[in-house]
């Protein structure tokens, strides 16, 4: 039973009513959570984290049944189950709380760009409101910034949605394919302005994540290096590859996002 439960991808610790430790798994040691030499240990004794002695303790005193902490940047969740001895289970949900912190920063990032085109499309009709001759010229602009409104809109409702629904479930995908349906998609603005777009990937860059969200974050980077760049400029997107980790970057020859 050890040997199950110390090639598990969370932690797992059997206490004792009297707080003494009856089994930490692997998970824990490699994590420097607990000590090595944990058995017949009270608990305070074995673990290096006063959040998590603190919950191991609330545990015992029938005050809570779960709790959250942080460990050497790391985020962990604690749930116990009931029985004698303990059960009790320490989850990574890591990833889990980066992904609400990118979602946090992407809605205040898109919520500041709102107010751009919502300003423009204002003083572009207050203008057509005033003058006794409206120049069609000046609703072609107001309508451009309502697209541009929309684009903005649509994204953070789509976020919203796969948020909500958990449609996005992680897949395999080519993440040059993704950057592909993004430029196609983005076709008409690159045109328009003459953009010239160069894209380095070399060979199928697979990987696992959601699809959905990686196309809405692409999007965003690569139409903001539309929109802010110059007439006949250019954007070049390449990938790169490290020791467990993947680089998109995106460059372009614009002024830079006001």
């Amino acid at each position: 039973m050890e040997s199950l439960l110390n090639r598990l991808n969370v932690g797992v610790l059997l206490l004792t009513s009297e707080g003494r430790i009856e089994f930490v798994n692997r998970f824990c040691i490699e994590r420097e959570l607990a000590v090595p030499e944990f058995r017949g240990k009270k608990y305070y004794e074995t673990f290096r984290n006063l959040k998590l002695i603190s919950l191991l303790g609330e545990f015992l005193a029938g005050e809570c049944t779960a709790g959250e902490f942080e460990h050497r940047k790391r985020h962990y969740r604690v749930t116990l189950s009931s029985g004698e001895p303990l059960l009790i289970q320490i989850e990574d949900i890591t990833p889990l709380r980066e992904a609400e912190r990118l979602q946090k920063e992407f809605v205040a990032s898109v919520s500041h760009e709102l107010s751009t085109p919502l300003t423009a499309v204002r003083s572009l009709l207050e203008t057509v409101v005033l003058s006794r001759k409206p120049s069609r010229e000046l609703i072609r602009k107001a309508l451009k910034r309502v697209e541009e409104f929309e684009r903005l809109i649509n994204s953070v409702r789509m976020l919203t949605v796969l948020e909500v629904e958990r449609r996005g479930a992680f897949r395999d995908v080519d993440l040059g394919e993704i950057i592909g349906e993004v430029i196609e998609d983005l076709r008409p603005e690159v045109e328009e302005k003459r953009i010239k777009v160069s894209v380095s990937v070399k060979g199928k860059v697979a990987l696992r994540c959601d699809r959905d969200k990686i196309y809405i974050l692409l999007r965003n980077v690569i139409e903001n290096a539309v929109r802010y760049n110059r007439e006949e400029g250019r954007i070049r997107i390449e990938t790169s590859e490290g020791e467990g980790t993947l680089t998109v970057s995106v460059e372009d020859t614009g002024r830079g996002i006001p």
